[in-house]
């Protein structure tokens, strides 16, 4: 499940099924089932301004409005490693051999945009706002959505491995988890 960044909605996947618990109370609600049921959702994420909700299953991906639980987007997309929801709309990692290619979807109609392709994405990788962090090595490197071709902006080194990272929906903070230690920028 996830909560709102309002607070005001816990969302939660059930088996083929997403839906929406309000805070002040009253029954939940479901927003839609999967075509392909039988597993939990693998994923509930809010957008930032706590207005969308996606959901993602077996590489379906649906997008809702909050609190009305309008549907606005629905898309197949194969081999699907990682969703991320942004202010932007939501990102799609896709994963061929070693190569994750990046996508971003608007969360109403419309295209997706190819962003780029990266070699060995690492596990601590966060999206938010227009950026790509990631940890290579122990040091902590920015890259632009917006300018996939300038070239990643190291940011922070640590004398740990790191595990977990992300940013704040704005894209002006970063945390980083490893070694149990926890470091913010």
């Amino acid at each position: 499940g996830a909560f709102s960044p309002d607070g005001k909605w816990l969302a939660f996947g059930g088996f083929g099924t997403a839906g929406l618990l309000s805070r002040d109370g009253g029954e939940a609600r479901q927003l839609g089932e999967f075509t392909s049921r039988g597993n939990a959702l693998a994923g509930v994420q809010f957008a930032p301004a706590s207005d969308l909700l996606m959901a993602q299953y077996r590489g379906e991906i649906r997008v809702w409005s909050v609190p009305g639980g309008k549907e606005l987007r629905r898309e197949r997309i194969e081999a699907t490693a990682g969703t991320h929801v942004t202010d932007r709309g939501v990102f799609t990692e896709t994963v061929v051999g070693r190569t994750t290619g990046i996508r971003l979807w608007p969360f109403g109609e419309g295209e997706a945009r190819e962003i780029g392709a990266m070699q060995d994405l690492p596990g601590a990788h966060a999206f938010a706002s227009g950026w790509l962090a990631y940890a290579r090595d122990r040091k902590i490197f920015l890259r632009s959505l917006e300018s996939w071709r300038s070239p990643p902006r190291r940011v922070a080194e640590v004398a740990a491995d790191l595990e977990e990272l992300e940013l704040s929906a704005d894209g002006k903070r970063l945390a980083a988890r490893g070694a149990g230690e926890v470091h913010l920028w």
